[in-house]
């Protein structure tokens, strides 16, 4: 454990749900909009995202296919409200087939950077961002560390491990909080 400590990206960085939701209400576009829910509610890589195709969603087992990392195929829930706004975008846009968001790495990088700005968050926030906040507050809500694993992708159980020390950060200083009265 020891050495994973020492190897632990910094994730102290991760936006709590009010953070969230205070971007989605900035976005510009409801395109905006969608992406930042879906790397919110999904813990998709940017990478994922762009390349995410229409064929790739089961909208009656509310589940993607995500091609992720290390050209490996997993499957991730996506809740319901995400799946409509899905199926709502789709329709606007008339996207029956092929990729859903017609957009760089690099645009959705601006789209997260420039909301996050308007949303009055003082942090450097990047699309990872979110997929790390996706995983810290799953935790925090008391998610099992397994199932976490498999929704991100992770090939090995102690790179997940790695944002129970974020949590288990957060219930110290909570704890310190209350005990100060």
């Amino acid at each position: 454990m020891v050495q994973l400590l020492g190897n632990m990206k910094d994730l102290r960085n991760y936006l709590k749900p009010d953070e969230v939701e205070r971007m989605l209400d900035k976005a510009d576009k409801f395109r905006d909009y969608l992406i930042i829910r879906l790397l919110w509610k999904t813990g998709m890589r940017v990478s994922e995202l762009v390349n995410m195709e229409v064929n790739w969603i089961d909208f009656d087992d509310k589940m993607i296919t995500v091609f992720g990392k290390g050209s490996k195929w997993r499957r991730t829930p996506i809740d319901r409200e995400s799946l409509m706004h899905l199926k709502r975008y789709l329709k606007d846009e008339e996207i029956e087939k092929g990729r859903i968001f017609d957009i760089t790495r690099q645009r959705i990088f601006q789209i997260i950077r420039k909301t996050a700005k308007e949303a009055g968050i003082d942090k450097a926030i990047h699309p990872h961002t979110l997929r790390h906040s996706y995983a810290i507050n799953y935790l925090r809500k008391g998610g099992n560390l397994r199932n976490l694993q498999l929704n991100l992708g992770h090939s090995d159980l102690n790179i997940t491990a790695q944002y129970l020390q974020v949590t288990a950060k957060d219930r110290k200083e909570e704890y310190e909080k209350l005990i100060a009265e």
